[in-house]
């Protein structure tokens, strides 16, 4: 399934973009919802306390996240 081009549903999804202090994947504000592609960096602990901040923040302005 494709994010670009309103293919999912005819929502428009932006790549790399910046919400508060961080860059998410994917965003979608018709939906208030963030996609996060977590790859191999994200096993280590410096990288998991920096998602867990990154998601009580964006829950702070109502904006979801999915890891994939």
């Amino acid at each position: 399934m494709e994010l670009k081009g309103k293919q999912i549903y005819g929502y428009d999804f932006q790549r790399q973009k910046p919400l508060l202090n961080y860059i998410v994947d994917f965003y979608c504000n018709e939906l208030e919802l963030v996609i996060e592609l977590d790859g191999y960096s994200h096993q280590f602990e410096e990288v998991v306390i920096k998602d867990e901040n990154k998601e009580v923040e964006l829950k702070k302005i109502r904006v979801n996240d999915i890891k994939v």
